[in-house]
């Protein structure tokens, strides 16, 4: 168990920051759509958002599967 947790602490923080990254703007999609504003003032808004938390690449969510050790059982 403890090789597992060495190995998770040597993922490199740039891609869990991705990671939640992409999170973030999964929720902030979701509160977007809630609030039914029209199109040009949502891109407004995703774009100044988007200042302080860069949208992150389509593949984000790949994390997961690609950077942290999977346990052989």
């Amino acid at each position: 168990m403890t090789l597992f947790f060495t190995r998770f602490l040597r993922i490199r923080i740039s891609k869990t920051r991705v990671f939640h990254q992409g999170l973030f703007w999964v929720k902030v999609d979701q509160k977007l759509e809630k609030l039914g504003l029209e199109e040009d003032v949502q891109q407004a808004l995703e774009a100044q958002i988007s200042k302080k938390v860069p949208m992150p690449g389509d593949d984000w969510a790949l994390w997961g599967v690609t950077c942290i050790p999977q346990i052989d059982c």
